[in-house]
């Protein structure tokens, strides 16, 4: 459960100056979430980016919350626990055991929601297995994908499906616009052959005439002017969805909702076959 609450505080901080006279300063502090939990809270961590709060109660639980402060998983850890930390990836906590004297090490394995409609997708449309892939075209670790999720793909034709969401940074300055034109060309099923020539010509990006690729491509040059629009409205929901998820560069790959952190093809087969293999248990 979480409460706002609009309280100001004004505190007087003392400093001392490098001339060595006292200085006042005012910081403003504004209690902006409560996060309530069952039971007293015995210890928490925080991960790098701030997206998840694990807090140990005196129950033996551990509480995960958004950085905003929704309730997203509670689990049981056993008696003893007394202290929490988590690894700098986010993906590991570590559990301090006083009575064993231990300190357990859990993979913490998020699963996300991730809103692939109208998005172009490669595979199966009801494949049992989804990649999505969050990319920049101007990132040239995204370029060196693509041959990846090729193999990954020929290897898995009838299992795997490949999504791509836009996610361009905002530090390369002609990615957003290469984005939005790939966009309008899927307007006229031609998004993949716009993808693939954006990437091997990435480096000239920042002269490419997208009006021009498009002719080249086959494309109605007129339609894909008029469709860039709604691209523009698309590559804005990708963006917030990426966001959502805590995406934070790119490529960001995910298979069934979690995130791959070794982008070889050999990982990316494991996770496949993990993610089928757990459909068949459920079966």
């Amino acid at each position: 459960m979480r409460t706002i609450s609009s309280l100001l505080t004004i505190l007087t901080v003392f400093c001392i100056g490098f001339s060595g006279n006292i200085c006042f300063a005012k910081t403003e502090l504004s209690l902006s979430a409560e996060i309530k939990v069952e039971k007293p809270p015995k210890d928490m961590a925080v991960t790098p980016d701030g997206k998840y709060i694990f807090i140990l109660t005196d129950d033996s639980n551990v509480s995960v919350f958004t950085g905003s402060g929704i309730l997203k998983e509670r689990f049981a850890v056993g008696d003893g626990i007394t202290r929490i930390s988590v690894d700098k990836r986010g993906d590991k906590i570590y559990l301090m055991n006083s009575n064993k004297r231990t300190v357990e090490v859990v993979h913490v394995d998020f699963i996300e929601k991730i809103d692939t409609e109208g998005s172009p997708f490669k595979g199966p449309e009801d494949a049992p297995v989804t990649i999505v892939e969050f990319s920049d075209f101007q990132c040239p670790y995204c370029s060196k994908l693509p041959p990846v999720l090729e193999k990954v793909l020929a290897k898995n034709p009838k299992t795997v499906k490949i999504v791509f969401k836009n996610y361009p940074l905002s530090f390369h300055k002609f990615a957003k616009k290469a984005a939005i034109a790939a966009m309008a060309a899927d307007g006229q099923g031609k998004f993949w052959e716009f993808y693939d020539y954006l990437f091997k010509n990435q480096t000239k990006l920042s002269k490419m005439d997208f009006n021009k690729v498009a002719e080249k491509l086959g494309l109605d040059v007129e339609k894909f002017k008029e469709d860039m629009d709604t691209a523009g409205k698309k590559v804005k929901k990708d963006m917030a969805d990426g966001r959502e998820i805590g995406v934070s560069g790119t490529p960001s790959l995910y298979i069934e909702g979690r995130k791959v952190r070794k982008r070889n093809e050999s990982s990316i087969q494991k996770m496949i076959n993990k993610a089928l293999a757990r459909q068949k248990s459920k079966k």
